[in-house]
């Protein structure tokens, strides 16, 4: 009976013994399991992207918040810088320049840093992906710590109705295909900066008017009382609220006018032929400043300037206060000469203290 007792507490002696050990066995096995895994993750973590083959993680190693100057090279036209400059980002290209609102850039860096997925393109036919040297266009993104981040945008297709390019980033050559309208969002110039409005207002914010033939003193009217007539000063001389409203409607029509970039603004003062005041309710004037650049002051060759719309060459340039860093040209010379002149051809020809003091 002894004997039976004491092997059986040998047995479960043995048993404990062997199942400790087991255990101690499974939890060794899960802690190497848990660093290969762990290791594994680190390995592929700081693999070469082009290794992989479709992530979700961040391909464009660059801080939108660091990001102060943005070349862009598309083919076969002059490079367009944007840089940041004393907090506002200015665009550059082919000698002009234009203030960019800050919003616009940050949307564009910010669309680039976000590539969050993508997939590897194996390929040695870079050609058929548009990321040839003939082809892509070259993005470089400079950081205030001295980094730099360069791709090359290839061309935009539609995978299951959704819009995809294929890019590659030249420091490792890889080709990738992320989605979205990339080629699209760099396959801009300068005008695409530029703003495109001559002026804009709302006829009836407009309390007085005058136009300044060059060389004359101002000739102005403004609305004098309740039955509608628009009279000078001195009371010689009025216009119909009729005429005056149909003379301010002819001002958006000037919204679809092309950049003057041929202007040479050393020649405004021998140029000028009419300046035109608008009086706002709140006491400030839009001037408009209309340019007489009928040739020699033409250059021959308007290949530039000219689309399928204007096909004579312009005779007016305009200038606005509302869009000081540009000039725009007006080929409708019958617009131009009834802007000019207008509703007040025959009023006597007074100065204006008022105008003085607003321009």
């Amino acid at each position: 009976m002894c004997g039976t007792l004491q092997q059986l507490s040998l047995g479960n002696q043995s048993a404990w013994v062997n199942g400790s050990f087991g255990a101690n066995m499974k939890n060794k096995h899960l802690v190497l399991l848990f660093f290969f895994v762990l290791l594994l993750g680190l390995i592929f973590r700081w693999l070469p992207v082009h290794y992989q083959s479709f992530f979700h993680t961040k391909l464009i190693k660059a801080d939108a918040n660091l990001v102060n100057r943005i070349v862009v090279g598309n083919p076969g036209k002059p490079d367009l810088t944007l840089e940041r400059l004393q907090g506002k980002w200015l665009a550059q290209q082919n000698g002009r320049s234009t203030t960019v609102p800050g919003k616009e850039i940050s949307d564009m860096i910010n669309q680039l840093t976000g590539i969050s997925t993508f997939q590897v393109v194996k390929t040695l036919e870079a050609d058929t992906l548009g990321l040839s040297p003939e082809n892509a266009i070259l993005v470089t993104l400079s950081q205030l710590n001295g980094t730099t981040e360069s791709l090359a945008i290839g061309r935009e297709s539609l995978e299951n109705a959704q819009p995809i390019t294929f890019i590659r980033l030249p420091n490792h050559s890889g080709m990738y295909k992320v989605p979205g309208h990339f080629r699209a969002l760099f396959s801009r110039n300068l005008n695409s900066f530029r703003l495109k409005t001559v002026v804009e207002f709302k006829p009836e914010t407009i309390h007085k008017i005058g136009i300044q033939p060059a060389g004359s003193l101002p000739v102005y009217v403004q609305a004098a009382d309740s039955t509608g007539q628009w009279k000078t000063p001195n009371g010689e001389y009025s216009v119909s609220s009729e005429l005056i409203s149909n003379w301010l409607s002819q001002f958006q029509r000037l919204a679809d006018c092309p950049f003057a970039d041929f202007f040479d603004e050393s020649r405004a003062a021998e140029t000028l032929h009419t300046t035109i005041f608008l009086g706002l309710d709140s006491g400030k004037f839009l001037t408009l400043r209309f340019f007489f650049v009928n040739p020699p002051n033409v250059p021959e060759d308007l290949s530039r300037v000219q689309n399928a719309e204007y096909q004579s060459k312009p005779a007016y340039v305009i200038h606005s206060s509302q869009n000081p860093s540009n000039y725009f040209y007006l080929p409708d010379t019958n617009l131009a000469a009834y802007l000019c002149h207008g509703p007040l051809e025959g009023a006597l020809q007074v100065g204006d203290p008022d105008l003085k003091n607003n321009n």
